[in-house]
């Protein structure tokens, strides 16, 4: 009795020249480095376009006081783009009445049902304002920010966020960022 090997060594070679021809396929992707610059960031934004992004990042924190009376800080972290072709920016609130100042590292993560825009909210909160996407802005919908080093001077952390518009278009946000203020 003879064994046929030709449809298993076919497929078999098959396979594997689609492996190969697959593998040369150019992607477009951006290096993302672990440490930009203090006081910038990088951002690979991906929807209906692909946008790499960079610019610089200022801190900002103010009081909230919550309906019982306690004072908390709020964090806002606003990406602004280089703007050398187009204005973007991507703000992001941190705002929890556990959350003390200077921010500890950790993961926050973005809460899911806001009540108000900029008020009465747990967690992170983000929008973004991208030409290139179009004209409606984009608000958070889940994701974290997660800080690898806090302190008095220094912010150092990544982004990953998924944001959505009125219209039912999606984007996702990741990225590196460093704040630095001077003492």
């Amino acid at each position: 009795m003879r064994k046929n090997y030709a449809l298993p060594l076919g497929i078999v070679l098959l396979t594997a020249i689609t492996f190969w021809c697959i593998s040369y396929i150019p992607s477009k992707s951006y290096p993302l480095t672990f440490d930009p610059e203090p006081g910038h960031f990088e951002m690979v934004i991906s929807g209906t376009n692909e946008l790499y992004l960079t610019g610089s990042v200022l801190l900002d924190t103010t009081r909230r006081v919550n309906d019982k009376g306690k004072s908390y800080p709020e964090i806002r972290l606003r990406l602004k783009g280089d703007g050398t072709t187009h204005n973007n920016f991507i703000d992001v609130f941190l705002a929890t009445p556990d959350l003390s100042y200077p921010l500890r590292g950790g993961t926050y993560t973005v809460t899911e049902n806001v009540r108000g825009l900029f008020r009465d909210f747990d967690g992170v909160f983000g929008f973004a304002d991208l030409d290139q996407f179009g004209e409606i802005p984009f608000f958070s919908r889940q994701g974290k920010i997660s800080l690898v080093e806090a302190n008095n001077q220094l912010l150092l952390g990544s982004l990953e966020m998924e944001l959505g518009n009125t219209l039912g278009e999606v984007i996702e946000i990741e990225g590196n960022f460093v704040t630095y203020q001077e003492p």
